[in-house]
């Protein structure tokens, strides 16, 4: 599940950077986000899930969260190149583990090493000639990055308690009604620039949003956050072979070793993690039985 969003969300990455030729952040967003949270609601009654009361509130402060790193990672792309927000984007696996350490969640040794292999990964794959200034657009995909981190810490906290798909829809909804509000204030839509954003809006909207996040909300009911910041980090992969084929560009052999590490690192933080085996002595065993 987490590396079919992962492959969603690399190739809206192309998406999004077309949709913000027409359209504000706030706006693309609103939209987005509406839709991906309306699409979900026929699922719901087809299914029978429960009421959405008990989602209500992991819903709303899941759905700001995710307004906020989505708001700065599409205000960011016009300003910094694909490459650069591909690498900065995936920073969350740095992140997570860190973040993490303050819930008290352990991070075994093996893990810290994948992140490192991972991150190593996504420099090859996406910065070229040492090209690596931080820009203002740059700076906004650190911050989104560390928003997303706190997405997924949270996701991990609520899912296991929450109906996946009641907390999908209400985050969804709640980060469209967010960007809606403050796009009143800050932005001015037309109806031909939602027209020209009709496809990248779909796209987004329906995949990227409605399936991919709900995805993540299902699969991080039984993986861990670290492993799951990795599978995900693979969404930069994805948006290389997504150029690769729908825009005919060329993978080289640098961007080639990027997509191995990332993916070797992806296998290994999948691998059980090793624990200690305390020996008990005769007298112990003798009083246990």
């Amino acid at each position: 599940m987490l590396m079919l969003a992962a492959m969603i969300w690399g190739f809206a990455f192309t998406a999004q950077t077309v949709g913000a030729d027409d359209l504000g952040p706030l706006t693309f967003n609103a939209v987005r986000f509406t839709l991906g949270g309306l699409v979900l609601i026929p699922f719901r009654r087809v299914l029978g899930q429960p009421s959405a009361q008990s989602a209500l509130k992991p819903g709303i402060l899941c759905g700001a969260v995710l307004c906020l790193a989505i708001f700065l990672q599409q205000l960011a792309l016009p300003m910094t190149t694909v490459p650069k927000a591909g690498f900065l984007s995936v920073t969350y696996i740095v992140m997570v583990p860190l973040l993490g350490l303050f819930r008290g969640i352990r991070v075994h040794a093996l893990q810290w090493l994948c992140v490192l292999i991972a991150l190593v990964g996504a420099y090859f794959l996406c910065i070229k000639g040492g090209d690596f200034r931080l820009a203002m657009g740059d700076t906004l995909v650190l911050l989104s990055s560390l928003a997303f981190s706190m997405h997924i810490l949270l996701i991990d906290h609520f899912a296991p308690h929450t109906d996946p798909l009641t907390l999908s829809c209400v985050q969804f909804l709640a980060c469209g009604a967010i960007s809606g509000a403050f796009m009143l204030f800050f932005e001015q839509p037309t109806l031909s620039g939602l027209c020209n954003a009709t496809l990248p809006l779909l796209y987004t909207g329906l995949l990227s949003s409605g399936v991919a996040y709900t995805l993540q909300v299902f699969a991080q009911k039984s993986v861990p956050p670290v492993v799951a910041s990795l599978v995900l980090s693979l969404e930069s992969v994805f948006a290389l072979i997504g150029s690769f084929l729908l825009l005919g560009q060329t993978i080289t052999a640098r961007e080639g070793l990027g997509c191995a590490l990332i993916f070797v690192a992806t296998l290994l933080a999948q691998l059980p993690v090793p624990t200690k085996k305390v020996r008990k002595n005769r007298k112990c065993d003798i009083l246990d039985l």
